[in-house]
């Protein structure tokens, strides 16, 4: 009892190895890779096993993460990664996550990884199943309810399909998220569904923007130009004018004969345009109601007046030359 202790528990590392290398049962090399005092001798005893359960043993129980890491690595049978993937909690000793997230690198289930991808608690698990996962709804789906923000990314830079991003346009909470998906849509179809119903002033005039670059790159015959420019029309203000004014000059060099034709109603909307002045309208407001205070960005605030706030262009002090610098930036005989 305990007088002959086998040669792979010594602590002298090279009479251990010899001992591990001398070993065909793979009982005993799971054993090994388990009980080891060396660590050499431990990854020596998982590099030997094959069996599928043993492996499973001992990326579930070592000590060492870099003996459990080296044994889930081998692990091929895909009923033995998912209830890992699953199930492996953390314990006392270590965390389980990292072994889990090798364990989704290895599944190919689609249904399983999205299991993972939606319901894992830590979010580097969540992450790797979202680089695995293919379904674009299942996909769509994340990057709209995830907790994590990073989560959320990954899975809406996978999305391609269009239905989908327009979903997320459509129902993302974050406008940032609602904007990305603009831009990775190409159907004119949807991005005029968008530019007609949405009632966010700004994701409609992001939807007319792309409807504009994509008609610009590819001359799309799929687009009605009176759709695309009553869209232009309707969306075009001060707010927006940056925005459209890039692709209005696009389509004016390279379709200018399309633009010459709507050009008169883009011209006078342009016109119009001043430097935004917001001030409170004692003329037009309700004098009688007494208004919280009301801070602008500059610090001004409205909370000397008793009347509610009506913000409107001031233009006695507003950048009435506005327009005239927008419409000097297209070609001269649109001026004529």
């Amino acid at each position: 009892m305990g007088l002959f202790k086998p040669a792979w528990k010594s602590k002298n590392e090279e009479k251990a190895l010899k001992a591990v290398k001398k070993m065909t049962d793979e009982t005993k090399l799971a054993r090994v890779a388990l009980e080891a005092w060396s660590h050499e001798a431990r990854i020596k005893a998982v590099n030997k096993l094959t069996n599928q359960t043993l492996l499973a043993d001992v990326a579930k129980n070592a000590i060492s993460s870099v003996v459990r890491k080296a044994a889930i690595e081998k692990i091929t049978a895909q009923g033995i990664l998912v209830d890992i993937a699953k199930n492996f909690t953390d314990n006392y000793f270590f965390n389980a996550w990292e072994i889990r997230t090798i364990a989704v690198k290895k599944l190919t289930d689609q249904a399983i990884i999205a299991y993972i991808a939606k319901n894992d608690k830590t979010i580097d698990v969540r992450k790797r199943a979202v680089d695995k996962l293919t379904d674009q709804s299942i996909l769509a789906d994340i990057a709209l309810t995830d907790r994590d923000y990073d989560v959320r990314k990954k899975a809406f830079n996978k999305l391609t399909d269009q239905v989908m991003l327009a979903h997320v346009a459509k129902n993302a909470n974050n406008s940032d998220v609602r904007m990305a998906a603009l831009e990775k849509l190409s159907d004119p179809h949807i991005l005029c569904e968008i530019a007609e119903t949405e009632k966010d002033s700004a994701i409609r005039a992001g939807a007319t923007v792309r409807l504009l670059k994509v008609f610009n790159e590819s001359n799309n015959i799929n687009i009605v130009p009176e759709t695309l420019m009553k869209y232009v029309i309707k969306e075009l203000n001060y707010h927006t004018a940056d925005l459209l004014l890039k692709e209005i000059i696009a389509l004016a060099n390279n379709n200018p004969v399309l633009l010459k034709s709507f050009f008169p109603s883009v011209k006078t909307k342009l016109a119009g345009l001043h430097g935004d002045n917001p001030h409170i309208d004692t003329k037009h407001t309700d004098q009688s109601v007494q208004k919280s205070p009301i801070y602008y960005g500059d610090g001004w605030s409205s909370s000397d007046c008793e009347h509610t706030d009506y913000r409107h262009i001031d233009t006695e002090h507003a950048d009435i030359n506005k327009g005239k610098e927008y419409l000097a930036k297209f070609p001269p005989f649109f001026n004529d």
